[in-house]
């Protein structure tokens, strides 16, 4: 019997991208927990690969696969259902989880037929039952599987997510050398993957109304010694120069957070630390914050919007002067930092939009890192709170990136300007930046970097303006002015610059 089975990363192919693809984490945690149950995988990360689907499936033999694990995203999971239907024959099944999965389940095979299973929630314990259960075809277990959903007799039986069994502190570490990337290192900022995702607990006590965890009650944590045995053994196998935690929020628990932080300190001084906080706890755990400023950080906050009726509508529970006084905090202790900000959503007005933009020109949030607030718009996840509340305003398949439909003519005349520049410019800027960036110690080639990055939000704001006083904007007016002619200027610099 043929007993393969892959697990895969889908392609993302939006826009071009220089950074070198990260670690599926999620799946990592499936292959390990595949490994602990005699189960062999081969983990597959596709989402920055220049192949087409089919190329992909003849490159990796994709077709001798018998279960095929695939994770989803909502903003491109019609693209993945694409991918889907092409490696799907009579003599494999394909299982799909992941966030996407998780919110829609019996709708995915519902609409899609070329899905056998869907797998909500968390997957370590599931996945290698579900997979054995498929190769012994003992079909009657699926019965009260946790978050199986599968069809039986011509109906979607959707089972229940219970993860009375899923003890975190004990999930098996990923064994990160065992994948296989597909991707382009010639138009990547860096050679190799420098940065060592780990989870270190799993949902949260908040209830952003957009978050995919808004529903969920739990937050799972593991030990401090758990996740520092997890930075030990990877640290000996490769040089990271960075440890992120993608905790959806690292300070929870924040004697655990500081216990980590120190170790990693005292024993890595000189690896990077990042990890996701919210403004409030910024502003609540102050005296903590400066104990660690000496620690080699990058600090992500999520502060969203600087308009309270925003903030309200997002259930974020902070105030646009919280927001101010955690970046005074991180600039005062001078911590490194990305804020992260959803500059359009479908009910705002251009003073919410006025508000955001003088939040990033106020404390000089001007970075490639930070570049993406300016375009940073609300797609609702289906499931969502938000979504539930204020779907109307949107449309579009659930399956893909949903269209908001604004409430004010100005802020969409915005919405639509700025993305016109960026779909005009954005692979253009990748690629020079990337060149640039090749030669990061030339001061010259850095300061146009820099020149091109800070373009970017002087053309917003010229348009923003146009907006406030016209009630619309124009980018022929746009692409006739000094400014843009300007911003050319130094895009041509860089392209030329050798």
């Amino acid at each position: 019997m043929n007993k393969k089975v892959a697990l895969i990363n889908p392609p993302y192919r939006e826009h071009l991208s220089v950074t070198y693809p990260v670690y599926p984490l999620g799946l990592g945690y499936l292959q390990a927990s595949c490994t602990d149950n005699n189960i062999v995988c081969d983990l597959f990360d596709f989402s920055q690969t220049d192949l087409s689907d089919i190329e992909l499936i003849n490159k990796y033999q994709l077709y001798e696969y018998k279960i095929i694990g695939i994770t989803s995203f909502s903003i491109d999971f019609i693209r993945t259902a694409q991918f889907i239907d092409k490696m799907k024959t009579e003599n494999n099944y394909i299982i799909v989880g992941g966030h996407h999965a998780t919110q829609t389940a019996g709708i995915l095979l519902k609409e899609f037929s070329t899905i056998d299973y869907i797998i909500k929630g968390y997957g370590e314990k599931v996945f290698p039952r579900l997979v054995n259960i498929i190769f012994l075809n003992e079909l009657d277990l699926l019965n009260g599987l946790s978050g199986v959903c599968f069809r039986m007799n011509g109906n979607i039986i959707e089972n229940e997510i219970d993860y009375s069994d899923l003890d975190v502190e004990f999930v098996s570490f990923p064994s990160r050398d065992k994948i296989i990337f597909d991707y382009n290192k010639n138009v990547c900022l860096e050679k190799g993957s420098d940065t060592l995702t780990i989870s270190s607990s799993r949902g949260c006590p908040y209830s952003c109304t957009f978050c995919v965890n808004c529903k969920n009650d739990y937050w799972m944590s593991r030990s401090e010694n758990s996740v520092i045995a997890e930075i030990k053994e990877n640290i000996l196998n490769y040089d990271y120069k960075t440890i992120s935690f993608v905790d959806c929020n690292f300070f929870v628990d924040i004697n655990r957070a500081l216990g980590i932080l120190e170790h990693i300190h005292n024993n890595y001084p000189n690896k990077i630390i990042t990890f996701q906080l919210r403004a409030d706890q910024i502003c609540m755990f102050e005296d903590v914050v400066k104990r660690i400023s000496s620690y080699n950080l990058l600090i992500e906050v999520g502060i969203e919007a600087c308009s309270l009726d925003v903030l309200k509508r997002y259930n974020k529970m902070t105030t646009p002067e919280i927001n101010q006084k955690a970046i005074d905090i991180l600039k005062k202790n001078k911590i490194n930092f990305v804020a992260y900000m959803i500059m359009f959503e479908a009910l705002e007005d251009l003073s919410d939009i006025r508000a955001n933009f003088n939040f990033i020109k106020k404390n000089k949030i001007y970075s490639y890192q930070n570049l993406g607030n300016i375009y940073q718009t609300m797609f609702p996840f289906y499931g969502s709170k938000y979504y539930e509340t204020f779907g109307e305003y949107y449309e579009g398949s659930i399956h893909h990136r949903t269209v908001p439909k604004f409430v004010n003519s100005d802020v969409e005349s915005l919405y639509r300007g700025i993305y016109d520049f960026r779909n005009r410019h954005e692979d253009q800027v990748n690629r020079i930046l990337f060149k640039l960036n090749v030669q990061k110690n030339n001061d010259q080639c850095m300061e146009i970097a820099n020149k091109i990055i800070l373009f970017h939000y002087g053309i917003f704001e010229y348009l923003l303006i146009m907006c406030e006083k016209a009630g619309f904007c124009s980018t022929q007016m746009l692409y006739e002015s000094r400014l843009y002619k300007a911003f050319d200027r130094v895009l041509l610099v860089g392209e030329n610059y050798e």
